[in-house]
């Protein structure tokens, strides 16, 4: 099977070589973090669609679990701060009706 157009590229597939050959997962994770966010780069609002995201998901087990859905709901995703690496925060909320 070729390999993708950009991954032809002969410094590329130098580098790649080197990592597979040399390969220990602590030297090889940043060298493909750094590939990825060249290549795929995020979208401006990649963060906001990932809390949409995690909010219909867990809207989604809540209702499997027999959840009445018109008793759950979810609020637009807010900015929270989080260090690299670190776990991005969810809140969750209980309220009366």
């Amino acid at each position: 099977m070729p390999l993708a157009p950009a991954l032809n590229e002969p410094s590329i597939r130098a580098q790649c070589k080197s990592v597979c050959l040399n390969w220990a997962p602590e030297k090889a994770a940043p060298f493909l973090e750094e590939r990825l966010e060249q290549n795929q780069p995020l979208v401006a609002d990649a963060l906001t669609q990932l809390g949409a995201q995690r909010a219909s998901a867990i809207l989604a087990a809540l209702k499997e679990a027999g959840v009445d859905p018109a008793r759950a709901l979810a609020a637009a995703p807010e900015k929270v701060s989080s260090d690299v690496d670190k776990p991005v925060p969810l809140k969750l909320g209980l309220a009366a009706k």
